[in-house]
């Protein structure tokens, strides 16, 4: 297979060592694609949190106890760890238009094997459907960064890699809202129309993916790269491949300070803001919320993110910044967290939680606490493949994304002895949850300062002397 290490785009400049500027003219299919990518990343999305917001539908129609259903959200995050090289290979090997195609037929599987468990209620079927869905979103979720790096300009891969990467919380947002609108009295009945639903739309997508979404730029890639992902389309040589990106994804971690700090910390915040929507409904649960209010407060504290991180999309793309919005971002998850556990800390034991006040300012810091959490991925992926260039930005978004699957399985396993699935949670553990939360937050924030973004100060330094030196030209000239 081809090197894993290979330019952030087509348009680099000579000496490879700095970003591709906006010399190419812009694709004119570059919306669909992207349309395509999030539209794939909501539906996957959307089925692995199903379990999460509709764990009595689970546990009465298919016979189990909550523990098996609460397992779903570990196989999530378990499925990722152990596929996130092969997708670096896929990605980086194949191209974008065959992941993605892939990564669709895998979800439209996932689907449909999740509608072929409600016969006779089998949940080991359910588990497959779930594994595939959680592949299929792995992919997607990996490619937002580079497929702006292929199909937009410079001046608009901010707000590319937003709109797919939002897509995961409205996905996360419409599995947390189903409890509210599917009111029917047959379980079977809500599972039959959601699952029904799932798989219509996976279907339609994976049509679109195959038959519409064209292979590649218009005006790039360069015809070296076009025939070795050609020649690649037929290789099985999945060990080179692997090899490649291991090599690539050691190097990252081993000599890139700042790659390295960013997984760290902003990986870190993103495996809990997975943790901390699949699991936020139990551990509000001896506070006096339903599960149909934590999913009401889970839905309106992601869908009010969607907005503000399309207006930080605009300023990403104007200034490119991203360590400062990467900052206000985790230091914005940082407060609201100790917002809300200081407020459920101070409840106390014989006070009930089911009044205005406290589920006003829980939900409050929480709708906040979502808009940093959803806005921040997308800040991520994009800081992850600049500081990274000149790594292909599928091994570099990749590495980060399985660094953060790695961060959030093992916070899953504390979460899960805090608030264990089988319910009867303390409030005493419940603070307990949103204490290690926000002190990990706190942690990642202070972690993040010491991204210097080195590559980015250099660029500067450079720009500013060439600015100096044709001032100096044009004085002499004079």
């Amino acid at each position: 297979g081809r090197s894993a290490v290979v330019r952030h785009d087509e348009a680099a400049d000579g000496d490879g060592t700095r970003p591709p500027s906006d010399s190419r003219k812009p694709e004119p299919l570059r919306a669909r694609v992207a349309f395509q990518n999030a539209a794939l990343v909501l539906l996957s999305a959307c089925s692995v949190a199903l379990h999460a917001f509709m764990p009595d539908q689970f546990e009465s129609y298919y016979g189990v106890t909550a523990g098996p259903v609460a397992a779903m959200t570990f196989v999530f995050f378990t499925t990722h760890i152990l596929t996130g090289p092969f997708v670096a290979v896929l990605l980086t090997e194949h191209g974008e238009k065959r992941a993605l195609v892939a990564a669709s037929v895998l979800n439209a599987a996932g689907a449909a094997l999740k509608l072929f468990s409600l016969i006779d209620g089998k949940f080991e079927v359910l588990l497959i459907g779930q594994c595939c869905a959680a592949v299929a979103l792995e992919i997607a979720i990996s490619a937002p960064a580079m497929v702006a790096a292929r199909w937009f300009p410079r001046s608009e891969r901010g707000s590319a890699v937003v709109a797919v990467v939002i897509s995961e919380t409205i996905g996360f947002a419409i599995a947390a809202v189903l409890p509210l609108i599917v009111v029917v009295h047959s379980v079977h009945y809500a599972l039959l129309g959601t699952f029904l639903a799932l798989f219509l739309a996976a279907s339609a997508e994976t049509l679109a993916a195959v038959f519409l979404q064209p292979p590649f730029p218009l005006y790039g890639p360069a015809e070296g790269e076009r025939a070795a992902v050609e020649a690649n389309a037929h290789s099985v040589d999945l060990l080179g491949g692997l090899r490649g990106v291991r090599l690539a994804a050691l190097r990252l971690i081993t000599t890139n300070v700042d790659f390295a700090i960013l997984a760290a910390t902003a990986g870190t915040s993103m495996g809990l803001f997975w943790v901390y929507t699949f699991t936020m409904p139990s551990a509000l649960e001896p506070f006096g919320f339903s599960d149909a209010t934590a999913g009401g407060i889970t839905f309106l504290k992601l869908t009010a993110s969607v907005p503000i991180a399309v207006g930080i999309a605009g300023m990403l793309d104007q200034s490119r910044r991203y360590r400062k919005y990467l900052l206000c971002l985790l230091g914005g998850i940082a407060v609201f967290m100790a917002l809300i556990a200081t407020t459920v800390g101070a409840m106390r034991d014989n006070e009930s939680g089911n009044n205005v006040a406290f589920i006003i300012c829980v939900g409050g810091f929480n709708v906040f606490l979502g808009v940093a959490q959803a806005a921040l991925p997308a800040v991520a992926l994009e800081h992850v493949a600049e500081v990274s260039f000149p790594t292909a930005p599928g091994v570099s978004g990749t590495v980060f994304i399985w660094i953060a699957h790695c961060v959030g399985a093992f916070w899953l396993l504390i979460v899960v002895l805090l608030v264990p699935p089988e319910g009867g949670v303390s409030r005493v553990r419940g603070r307990a949850y949103f204490t290690v939360f926000a002190v990990i937050s706190a942690l990642a924030f202070v972690g993040a300062l010491f991204v210097s973004n080195r590559r980015r100060r250099r660029e500067d330094e450079e720009e500013r002397d060439e600015i100096r030196a044709a001032a100096n030209a044009e004085r002499h000239r004079v």
